[in-house]
């Protein structure tokens, strides 16, 4: 199965849409996210939100 993202697509009023990338084996996205539209892709799902969003770095481990 193949997804397409389009982030330039109305967001709902929450402001959020989710999808979940179960058995998908391609993504495709045609267009540059507008300002204030953040695209997060990860292994299990595609988040489109007009939503502020922190990505952490994550600690280094120590031995």
């Amino acid at each position: 199965m193949s997804i397409d993202i389009s982030p330039l697509d109305p967001l709902p009023t929450n402001g959020t849409v989710t999808m979940s990338l179960e058995d998908v084996v391609d993504t495709n996205m045609n267009e540059i996210p507008p300002q204030g539209v953040t695209v997060i892709i990860s292994n299990e799902s595609v988040t489109v939100t007009n939503h502020k969003v922190t990505i952490e770095e994550p600690e280094p481990e120590t031995e």
